[in-house]
């Protein structure tokens, strides 16, 4: 048998040229994500909105997910781009490797973050989503709208899927601007805690007993989350923080936002970690809930002690949830 090992080589480096690609990265560890799914058209028309949509920005088209900046590059497969924050603080890297099938067009994407990541909260995955979705989706196209199937995905790292974050309406890029506020942190991980409740005093008292545990420290009052050390700040919201833990190794920054809620006060509160931070052991909900708790939850009010009302908590990394963390009883003190 006559084997031609010429068209046999031609095509085995075709089977190459279609798999999945990624682009390097020079991080040990780095977030990142692959899909793959077929669209419902060819892959020129895919390649097509692709391109529409980066040359489009600001015009045509926005990222809806932060509004990021792309860039066409020249990484590899059929088309490959970068993508940078819409803070401008990082850029991942994205190929796209388009081959056409029966029934339209394969997708295989890669996106990879270019510092070192465990979590990405579903950035990698919006990077790519964002380029080819359809109106189905919730995305708008700007030359041809299409919908895609079968899409599987695979993780680098911690990476996440969640469209539903990539996807920011106007409407609430406003609610959120009036809303809540969180401290900037220095570093790209960092822990953190949102709490959002309402008070059963109005804001005047519910502020006015922050203030009071703070500068009661010392003699009228002090953290029961291992003695840390608050001081006000001015980061924004209606009343800000920092606390130092009590080996005076760590800050953590909070944000308080106030509103009167009929005969209460809805307490919108922030806490983030300053420096590279997975895991926090529950330090920064206890960093907010200490400065406002009352004797139902087992603080010690200096002015004012009310009660709130059941609460949501929202979380930054592996941030957790443990009000028994937070409240060190003297016997505990002793035996520690």
């Amino acid at each position: 048998m006559k084997v031609n090992y010429a068209a046999l080589f031609l095509a085995m480096g075709n089977i190459v040229m279609a798999s999945m690609q990624c682009p390097s990265t020079p991080s040990l560890v780095a977030a990142g994500m692959k899909i793959t799914a077929t669209a419902s058209v060819s892959c020129d028309k895919v390649e097509a909105e692709i391109k529409a949509r980066v040359a489009g920005q600001s015009t045509k088209w926005h990222d809806p997910h932060n509004k990021g900046t792309y860039a066409m590059e020249n990484y590899g497969g059929t088309l490959s781009t970068s993508r940078v924050t819409g803070d401008g603080k990082y850029t991942d890297k994205q190929i796209f490797t388009l081959t056409a099938a029966d029934d339209g067009c394969k997708i295989e994407a890669c996106s990879r973050s270019q510092v070192f990541s465990v979590l990405d909260m579903g950035t990698n995955y919006c990077d790519l989503k964002m380029l080819f979705c359809g109106s189905q989706d919730g995305c708008k196209p700007v030359l041809n709208d299409f919908t895609v199937k079968d899409e599987t995905t695979s993780k680098f790292s911690q990476a996440s899927v969640d469209l539903g974050k990539c996807l920011v309406k106007v409407n609430s890029e406003r609610r959120m601007a009036a809303s809540m506020q969180c401290p900037k942190t220095g570093s790209f991980l960092a822990a953190g805690m949102e709490i959002t409740t309402t008070a059963s005093a109005s804001c005047d008292k519910v502020e006015a007993e922050m203030q009071a545990r703070v500068a009661g420290q010392g003699t009228k009052w002090h953290d029961p989350h291992n003695n840390g050390k608050y001081a006000i700040e001015n980061y924004g919201g209606t009343f800000s923080t920092s606390r130092v833990t009590g080996d005076g190794k760590y800050t953590d920054k909070q944000i308080f936002t106030l509103t009167a809620a009929g005969d209460g006060c809805k307490i919108q509160a922030c806490s983030r970690s300053q420096v590279f931070s997975v895991f926090d052991m529950g330090t920064n909900y206890c960093d907010l809930k200490m400065l406002y708790c009352g004797s139902k939850d087992g603080c010690k009010p200096v002015l004012n002690d009310f009660t709130v009302e059941a609460e949501t908590t929202s979380k930054y990394a592996q941030s957790s949830v443990d009000l028994g963390k937070c409240l060190v009883t003297k016997d505990a003190e002793m035996v520690v």
